[in-house]
């Protein structure tokens, strides 16, 4: 794939998915810039530890970053963090961010899944999703002050 140095590749979805098709993009020749778009405060990390070693560790632990920041630097991919997508313009070739509309030549939607919940459970006390890093901290924080525990999925 050979393009043209100022075409913008931007990808919506901080995580694995994400982060892979920022490796793919330069690994066949995408020399334009590349942003990737994430909702979450930090860099695109790995999901399995969070219920294994963030659980079990005695102290809290770092968020389980995929590659090094020398590596993602490497990439030349610029990161937003915390950026909520909220609309898409395919005509316009835009999308509708918390931080305001970022124009693209081409898209990737990397978001990934999302945790499903039982009617009435949300928001409850003591009630967690596990799905994200912060969502690991805050069932972290409830294990340490619980005496019973029921778990739902696998």
């Amino acid at each position: 794939m050979s393009t043209l140095p100022d075409r913008h590749l931007l990808i919506v979805g901080a995580g694995l998915a994400g982060l892979r098709a920022a490796e793919g993009a330069r690994g066949a020749g995408w020399s334009g810039p590349i942003t990737i778009v994430g909702d979450e405060p930090h860099p695109p990390y790995d999901r399995p530890p969070l219920s294994k070693a963030a659980l079990l560790s005695e102290e809290p632990p770092g968020v389980p970053v995929l590659r090094s920041s020398e590596v993602v630097e490497q990439l030349r991919v610029r990161h937003l963090s915390g950026v909520r997508v909220h609309g898409l313009d395919t005509e316009g070739r835009t999308v509708t961010t918390s931080a305001g509309e970022l124009g693209y030549d081409a898209l990737v939607i990397a978001t990934g899944s999302a945790t499903t919940t039982l009617p009435g459970l949300t928001g409850l006390p003591g009630v967690h999703v596990l799905r994200r890093y912060d969502d690991a901290l805050a069932v972290r924080a409830s294990l340490a002050r619980s005496r019973r525990v029921v778990i739902l999925g696998a």
